[in-house]
């Protein structure tokens, strides 16, 4: 029997939560997902491929007319498409649809994707009632989730249009250079300014550094516009071909100055067959082992500077690391494994116990 599911989500960005969107509702195991979101844009675009998508309309938890009016929208769809399941993915869609759920009788799934955000959000959310509670990494779970099922992400592996020396070429980068990417938002704490002031220190003349991701808000745009910009550092943007970018590089990177709740980015760029370094600390000290990358200690320059160098440096290193990266990303996150156990733990969230919170 299909399982009739109703995510509610913000949908004004695009990142690792609507990847993970993405990639349940791509997937067949008997759910069929349709998504509430409050802002057009790229997530919707992007989910109708594989769900139903409702627009809502914008609103923002610090004016009450807007949230009313979004609880009144959101009272209409549940009452229309009469879901088996709610699914919200953030203390602000918890604590707006939320109650609407409640009121429908729709049992409620909540997953966390980070730790409680601000307190004001953090208490509105609490008085929800959640039939259950799904963390997306053990960290995650930690900051206060002690009932919460533990699930990672699934993860497709990413499907690559264009091989490697077009994207090279098309980007002017030799085939012989060694390059490093990062792929995230543009945000202070995934650690850009880390990396590239890391990668000016190694200064070897055969390596180049990709970022790529591009701001979506007023803030991401003036971290972005103070981000140094040395030689050999190539800013691309926001791109829909980040598989062909992956597969052109040779090592990722990401070195969080604070912890990354999970690290879908990292899943993927270990599908594609690299390297990993990444802080230890957050999701990715669950994802990462020695059979595929290297950990180092958070906001550590010299010992970042130092992997840096010796990947570059050492192909021998970069192959065997290489090969341990698809079993580890399909150990964690295969997208049907995975699928079919957020499916179970949707059947089974009226036989849960577990309080509020």
């Amino acid at each position: 029997m299909t399982l009739n599911v109703l995510h509610f989500h913000s949908g004004n960005i695009f990142g690792g939560v609507e990847r993970l969107l993405l990639d349940l509702a791509g997937t067949d195991v008997g759910v069929r997902h349709a998504f509430a979101l409050c802002w057009p844009g790229e997530t919707a675009d992007r989910l109708r491929a594989v769900g139903t998508v409702h627009l809502l309309e914008p609103v923002r938890f610090s004016r009450p007319w807007q949230v009313r009016r979004a609880r009144r929208r959101a009272r209409a769809l549940l009452a229309e498409s009469r879901p088996d399941r709610v699914v919200t993915h953030s203390d602000w869609s918890h604590a707006i649809f939320g109650p609407e759920s409640a009121r429908a009788g729709v049992l409620h799934v909540r997953m966390h994707h980070s730790p409680p955000g601000h307190p004001l959000l953090r208490w509105a959310a609490a008085r929800v009632p959640t039939a259950r509670h799904v963390a997306n990494s053990r960290w995650t779970a930690s900051h206060g989730l002690p009932h919460a099922a533990i699930l990672y992400p699934p993860v497709r592996p990413p499907v690559v249009h264009t091989d490697r020396e077009t994207v090279r070429r098309t980007l002017g980068t030799p085939p012989d250079v060694v390059v490093i990417v990062m792929v995230a938002r543009m945000e202070a704490w995934k650690g850009h300014c880390a990396l590239i002031d890391a990668f000016a220190t190694v200064d070897l003349a055969n390596a180049e550094l990709w970022i790529v991701g591009g701001p979506q808000s007023s803030s991401e745009e003036a971290y972005a516009a103070a981000l140094p910009r040395p030689a050999r550092v190539r800013f691309l943007g926001q791109r829909r071909d980040v598989a062909d970018l992956l597969a052109a590089a040779d090592v990722y990177c990401q070195p969080n100055a604070a912890p990354e709740p999970f690290g879908i980015a990292i899943v993927e760029a270990l599908y594609m067959g690299l390297p990993v370094i990444a802080t230890h600390q957050g999701g990715p000290a669950e994802i990462v082992a020695p059979t595929c990358g290297a950990l180092i200690p958070p906001n550590d320059h010299r010992a970042l500077v130092t992997t840096l160098s010796e990947f570059i440096v050492d192909p021998s290193q970069r192959q065997r690391l290489s090969a341990g990266g698809p079993p580890r990303a399909a150990a964690l996150c295969d997208p049907v494994r995975q699928a079919t156990a957020f499916a179970a733990l949707l059947r089974d969230a009226g036989d849960a116990t577990f309080p509020r919170r």
